[in-house]
């Protein structure tokens, strides 16, 4: 549900909110790959590269 709701935040350029919904669906689900990608794509979006780029490595690392 967090996940879901982070994704159509993100599309409604609430981005701060995107990230605390894919915040949760990580804690929730710390294996949830596509959470990592999404957030780092909202970091990316904010130009917080480095936590873009932190988001990202973790996705990769989880085989996303």
């Amino acid at each position: 549900m967090f996940h879901s709701r982070g994704i159509v935040y993100h599309n409604q350029r609430q981005l701060d909110r995107a990230i605390a919904d894919y915040s949760e669906a990580i804690r929730l689900d710390p294996k949830l790959a596509t959470a990592y990608v999404n957030r780092g794509r909202a970091s990316q979006d904010l130009d917080e590269v480095d936590r873009a780029m932190a988001d990202f490595a973790q996705a990769k690392k989880l085989g996303r």
